[in-house]
């Protein structure tokens, strides 16, 4: 009973602080690690703030290549628009639909992302969502493909529209 009240009065105090130095800081101050030497206090706050760093190091790396990601698929869909000139309306709106399933799938990836950086999800599971998303992304894609093509064969055939 004792325990689940300390259990209790620390997520009390450490109510919107995720960062381990904040985590550690109150176990020094009034949790298990009060009983410390001072060197020792010192120590264990010097490596939560070495490990809070670290994350951030991770969160930022995601960020970017997140931001790195977003501008090749920006720098993708004006290519699709500068190929599809000249090549009538129907090319350039099959360009600009595959431009929108990139784009929706690359939101997906971005809402992964801050999940990450919130804490909500780890490492792993960002991973293979962002594996899934890729692979579901090029299924769609493959789809999107085969329907194309569909309506093509049917608009080639003249007697269908009859």
């Amino acid at each position: 009973y004792k325990r689940l009240i300390k259990q209790q009065k620390e997520q009390i105090a450490l109510q919107g602080q995720n960062t381990e130095l904040a985590k550690v800081k109150y176990q020094v101050s009034q949790g298990e690690l009060a009983s410390l030497t001072e060197a020792q206090k010192k120590t264990v706050l010097q490596n939560a703030a070495l490990i809070d760093q670290v994350k951030l190091r991770e969160q930022l790396r995601n960020y970017e290549a997140n931001l790195a990601d977003s501008n090749a698929s920006a720098r993708a869909a004006n290519e699709a628009q500068l190929l599809g000139y000249g090549q009538g309306t129907r090319f350039r709106e099959r360009l600009q639909e595959q431009f929108n399933l990139r784009k929706e799938f690359e939101q997906k990836n971005t809402d992964l992302l801050r999940q990450r950086q919130a804490g909500e999800i780890d490492e792993t599971f960002y991973q293979q969502g962002l594996a899934l998303n890729k692979r579901y992304l090029e299924e769609r894609l493959r789809d999107q493909e085969g329907y194309y093509a569909a309506s093509d064969a049917q608009r080639d055939d003249w007697m269908t529209g009859l």
